[in-house]
């Protein structure tokens, strides 16, 4: 009976990473201001490569999409490890990870956030210029306004 009842208060939470100071603060905004310990807490990392149609206007072979990928997996498995040290370093137990690769890092993370029935998502948002944002979008904003549950966007 004692186990459901710390169950039923349990939440999963997606944090969002990368290697940047952004997400790093999120990182800690969530630490400081929203654990629980019996939280369960995803690390979730998105590897974006240009598609094979984008990859072969750029004149990029499937050989050297397959090492930009490898490389990618390396960084990613070392920046897991960065994000997993900080936050056994803050007492937290249940954490977990998540390197996925995608076209569209957004539409990964609302995927990853509905499959682990995650009651929110945190994430830094990286400040891409006006311009820059208006014609590529980005991705907490694609986030924020497609997930099904509530985003917290931390800015610097």
């Amino acid at each position: 009976m004692a186990s459901g009842a710390n169950n039923e208060h349990r939440f999963t939470v997606i944090l969002s990473i990368d290697a940047s100071k952004q997400s790093q603060e999120a990182v800690h905004y969530y630490l400081n201001h929203i654990h629980r310990p019996e939280n369960r807490v995803i690390l979730l990392h998105v590897i974006e490569l240009p598609d094979i149609g984008h990859a072969r206007h750029m004149h990029v072979t499937p050989g050297s999409l397959h090492e930009m990928w490898v490389e990618e997996s390396i960084k990613a498995h070392e920046l897991k490890n960065q994000y997993e040290e900080m936050l056994k370093t803050h007492g937290v137990k249940d954490v977990e990870s998540r390197c996925e690769g995608g076209l569209k890092p957004g539409q990964v993370i609302v995927s990853a956030a509905v499959e682990e029935g995650a009651l929110m998502v945190v994430m830094g948002t990286r400040g891409m210029g006006v311009i820059r944002r208006t014609i590529l979008g980005s991705v907490s904003d694609y986030v924020v306004h497609h997930s099904h549950c509530p985003v917290i966007v931390c800015r610097q």
